[in-house]
């Protein structure tokens, strides 16, 4: 690996300086690779401190210190350091003498997080909405074809929140401010110029939601709304009965009880009860109790009969918890693949996303062609609409 070289050094000992001479390898200031160096380097001095802490000589920082910048020729500005008490700490006013640094306060910021701060607070994301207002600015857009507009809010959507999205959640309130930002810049619109958006922001993303239904590149913003969608390809295996709802739960059927047999739910007298609550097992034998508050109807006596041979006809292991498992795939358990291939079987059509989107066109082509084939352009029978 050839690194670069050319600059000046002075090593230090003790706070005694030397000489200066070139230095024909290393890396320069500023270079990619110098914060990977950095954190090599700290972790000689979290070494250092973790020793010290071991050894119950942690009142000797000053001395770490010292020999953190003996050691590796780096040393610590105490004059821009600080001291930030948390809760009440005795002696700070000594200790700030001791180590020659200055004192501050929480909340504060450090390396460009609010630390102190109350996460769920919206004026933390002020900084990041107002970044993404400014490298997405109105002027831009008239300078710019549909291709260039796209690559750059991509380029501002995955850099800006990135990384205080690896530190806080974003609110849902902030999300849905920085979208109207990325949308009316990506079809030219200000609060001058009239545009119109000619692909709705939840149809279009940046390949069409046709090919997967609502599953797209939505799957994981939205996976908490989709739980009710996932649930219905799971079932219970019943171990001792114990965590499995008898009416609401999948786990003799393909699904519920309740909706099965909607009339048996409604005249049920416990409609939370378990499986174990219904189940008895005498000499080996396996009894279901299953309670009502009034007796079966004579045209209801078919369907009652079909209710109890499901009942016995169930695998139950009587033994052991219950788990939770996985119906395309009961053998080798949850794959994402299996999951993409029963929400892809309702599918309308295949969209052309790869032949739009991978093909060796400019971008505002790419874009012109991906809003031709979801039927946007502005001709005549669209504008009447």
């Amino acid at each position: 690996m050839k690194v670069e070289g050319g600059f000046q050094i002075r090593n230090g000992w003790w706070g005694t300086g030397s000489h200066e001479w070139g230095s024909s390898r290393g890396i320069r200031q500023g270079d990619p690779l110098s914060p990977s160096l950095f954190v090599i380097v700290m972790e000689a001095l979290s070494r250092l401190i973790e020793k010290a802490i071991n050894a119950d000589h942690i009142s000797h920082l000053r001395y770490i210190l010292i020999w953190f910048e003996a050691t590796l020729g780096l040393r610590v500005n105490l004059g821009k350091s600080e001291l930030v008490p948390i809760g009440d700490v005795p002696l700070v006013e000594e200790l700030v003498d001791i180590l020659g640094c200055k004192t501050s306060t929480l909340p504060m910021k450090y390396l460009g997080l609010p630390l102190g701060e109350n996460f769920k607070s919206l004026a933390i994301w002020n900084p990041i909405v107002e970044k993404m207002e400014c490298g997405l600015e109105g002027w831009k857009r008239f300078y710019l074809s549909s291709g260039g507009r796209l690559t750059l809010i991509k380029s501002t959507l995955s850099n800006l929140p990135t990384y205080f999205l690896s530190f806080f959640p974003i609110p849902a309130t902030v999300a849905k401010q920085m979208e109207p930002i990325q949308h009316n810049f990506l079809w030219g619109h200000t609060e001058d110029v009239f545009k119109f958006h000619l692909v709705k922001w939840e149809q279009g993303d940046w390949m069409s939601s046709i090919p997967n239904g609502p599953y797209g590149v939505g799957l994981w913003k939205f996976i908490r709304g989709g739980w009710v969608k996932f649930s219905k390809f799971l079932k219970f295996e019943v171990g001792n009965g114990t965590r499995i709802q008898f009416w609401d739960d999948v786990w003799c059927c393909k699904e519920p009880l309740k909706d099965m047999f909607p009339d048996f739910y409604c005249i049920a007298c416990v409609k939370e009860a378990t499986v174990a609550e219904h189940i008895q097992l005498r000499d080996a034998a396996v009894t279901w109790e299953v309670n009502f508050t009034r007796l079966a109807q004579n045209w209801e006596l078919e369907s009652f009969s079909s209710f109890l041979d499901l009942l016995y006809v169930a695998n139950i292991k009587h033994t052991g918890t219950d788990k939770l498992c996985w119906r395309p795939s009961l053998a080798e358990g949850f794959q994402v693949k299996s999951y993409y291939q029963v929400l892809s079987e309702s599918r309308i059509g295949d969209f052309p996303w790869k032949i739009i989107w991978k093909s060796k066109v400019p971008p505002r082509v790419a874009f012109f062609l991906w809003t031709a084939a979801l039927g946007k352009i502005l001709t005549a029978d669209n504008l009447r609409r």
